[in-house]
C-alpha cells in the first residue's frame, strides 16, 4: 500500500513533534519537527455559525509542509488537480496531535482531501498488546454482521430504532449486499421491532432477531458465538477517563430504567471477540471517539486492543446524521467486497468507506466549508496493512469454519512463537514450518 505515514508523539514536556515516518529514503524524512498547531487555536474552534473548516485544512497542511522531508513527499501531489491515488495515515502518539480536525486537511486548491475517492485520510495506532492481531482474513460468505440496537430513550425509543434499523436495511437492498449473500445478526432491546426485522430477509440476505437479555457477560457471550466479521452498535456513548457504550437490555426497557449493560475496550475485545473474528467496528454513538484530558476514545482504544479499523464520533451527533453514517458506510462495504473475486487478495482502506458518507454529511464538496458535521465521524485504524482474501463460494459451510478456525489457531500460534526469546535461525525454521501448513489449508478455501 503506497500510503504516505506521518508520526506524531509528545515528550514529557508536552512538547509534539512529528516525521515522516514512510516512505523511507526521503531527505530529511525521519528529522523531528515541532508541530504549531494546537486543538485550543482560534481556527479549530468550530461554531455551528461560522464555521472555520478550511482556515482549519489549511493550517494544518501548512503546519505539515514545514518539514523539508513532508514537502518533498508532499508538496508535487498536494498542488494536482487530478491526484494519483494516495492514502494519508496518521500515527496519533499524542493526545493533543490526535485532538486536531486532521479530516479537514486540505490540499494546495483548498479543496477537502477526505472528500476526494483518491485521498483517504485515516488516524492509524499500533496495539498494545504483544501478540499480533489476525491481519490477513480469509473471507468466505455469507459476511457476517452483528447490529446491535442498544441505544433506547424513554421519549421515542421505538421510532429511533426503527429508522436506524431502516437505514441499516437499506443498504442491505442494495444489490451489491444481494450479490455478497450477509448473514445479519440483530441483537436489539426493544421487542416491538422483532417481526419487522425478521421480514427484513430476501434474496442473498439473512436477518435474524435476537433479544439483548442478562448482563454484559451474557451479551458478549452471545456476540462471540455469532462470529461475526463486523459489530455494528447504536448505543449511548460516554467519554470518560474509562470511555463506554451502555446499552440497553429488554429488560431495562421494559422496567423504563438506564441501559445496565456497560462496555469498554477491553470487555469488547477479550469478552466480545477473543478469537479476532471482527475486521471492523461501527460506533453509530456520541463521543465514541471524543478524546478527554485523561485517555483517548473507545474507538481510538478499540484499535489499541487490536481492531483492525474502528468508526466512532468525536461528539454528540444528532440522530439523523448518525444514521447517514449508518447507510453510506456499509453501502460502501458491501460495494467492494463484492467486487473481490474468488482468490483475490486485497489489502483494505477502511477510510475509503468514509468519503461517501462525509459527502453525505456535508451535502456535497462545495458546501463542506460551512458545516462541520462530516468532521463527527473518525476512523481509526492499525498502523499493520489489513488483507482480505476472498474463498471459493462452493466450500461447505462446515467445511468453510473448521477450516478457518485451523487458520486462526495456526497464525495465533505462529505470532506467539515469534515472541519467544529463541535464536533468529530456530525462528526462521519455525516460520516456514507454520507458513507451510497454513498454505495446507488456505489451498483447501481459497
Amino acid at each position: 500500500m503506497n500510503a504516505t505515514v506521518i508520526r506524531f508523539q509528545e515528550d514529557n514536556a508536552g512538547v509534539v513533534s512529528f516525521y515522516l515516518e514512510r516512505p523511507l529514503g526521503i531527505a530529511g524524512g525521519r528529522k523531528l519537527f515541532p508541530l504549531t498547531s494546537r486543538p485550543q487555536d482560534p481556527e479549530f474552534q468550530f461554531g455551528e455559525n461560522a464555521p472555520k473548516i478550511r482556515q482549519a485544512g489549511e493550517k494544518l497542511r501548512d503546519d505539515l509542509l514545514r518539514h523539508s522531508g513532508i514537502s518533498l513527499e508532499l508538496a508535487a501531489w498536494l498542488g494536482a488537480a487530478d491526484k494519483p491515488y494516495r492514502p494519508i495515515h496518521l500515527e496519533l502518539e499524542s493526545l493533543a496531535a490526535d485532538n486536531l480536525p486532521w479530516e479537514a486537511l486540505v490540499d494546495g486548491l483548498g479543496d477537502f482531501l477526505a472528500l476526494d475517492q483518491k485521498c483517504p485520510v485515516a488516524r492509524v495506532l499500533a496495539a498494545e498488546r504483544q501478540d499480533k492481531p489476525n491481519r490477513n482474513a480469509v473471507f468466505i460468505p455469507p459476511l457476517r454482521i452483528a447490529c446491535v440496537l442498544g441505544a433506547w430513550w424513554d421519549n421515542g425509543g421505538t421510532l429511533e430504532q426503527r429508522n436506524e434499523w431502516t437505514s441499516f436495511a437499506n443498504a442491505l437492498g442494495t444489490a451489491d449486499a444481494a450479490d455478497l449473500k450477509i448473514d445479519v445478526r440483530v441483537f436489539g432491546c426493544d421487542q416491538q421491532l422483532e417481526a419487522e426485522v425478521n421480514a427484513s430477509s430476501r434474496q442473498g440476505v439473512r436477518v435474524t432477531w435476537q433479544p439483548i437479555v442478562g448482563n454484559a457477560a451474557d451479551f458478549s457471550a452471545a456476540i462471540r458465538s455469532f462470529r461475526p466479521n463486523m459489530l455494528h452498535i447504536f448505543a449511548h456513548g460516554v467519554a470518560d477517563e474509562q470511555p463506554f457504550v451502555a446499552i440497553s437490555n429488554v429488560a431495562d426497557v421494559d422496567a423504563g430504567q438506564s441501559a445496565s449493560i456497560l462496555l469498554g475496550a477491553k470487555e469488547i475485545r477479550q469478552e466480545g471477540d477473543p478469537d479476532e473474528n471482527i475486521w471492523a467496528i461501527s460506533l453509530n454513538s456520541c463521543e465514541t471517539a471524543a478524546i478527554t484530558r485523561q485517555a483517548r476514545s473507545l474507538a481510538a482504544q478499540l484499535v489499541r486492543f487490536g481492531f483492525p479499523a474502528v468508526i466512532g464520533m468525536r461528539e454528540t451527533v444528532a440522530t439523523l446524521q448518525a444514521r447517514l453514517v449508518t447507510e453510506h458506510f456499509f453501502k460502501a462495504v458491501f460495494k467492494r467486497l463484492k467486487d473481490l473475486l474468488p482468490g483475490q487478495q486485497q489489502s483494505v482502506e477502511w477510510a475509503c468507506f468514509l468519503q461517501g458518507v462525509r459527502m453525505q454529511l456535508a451535502g456535497n464538496a462545495i458546501n463542506a466549508k460551512n458545516t462541520k458535521h462530516w468532521l463527527v465521524p473518525i476512523l481509526y485504524a492499525r498502523t499493520d496493512p489489513f488483507t482480505i482474501t476472498r474463498g471459493r463460494d462452493d466450500i461447505a459451510v462446515a467445511d468453510a469454519a473448521r477450516l478457518k478456525a485451523e487458520l486462526e489457531v495456526l497464525r495465533k500460534k505462529r505470532d506467539e512463537a515469534m515472541q519467544l526469546p529463541l535464536s533468529p535461525e530456530l525462528k526462521i525454521a519455525m516460520m516456514a514450518e507454520f507458513d507451510q501448513r497454513i498454505k495446507q489449508i488456505e489451498v483447501q478455501i481459497v
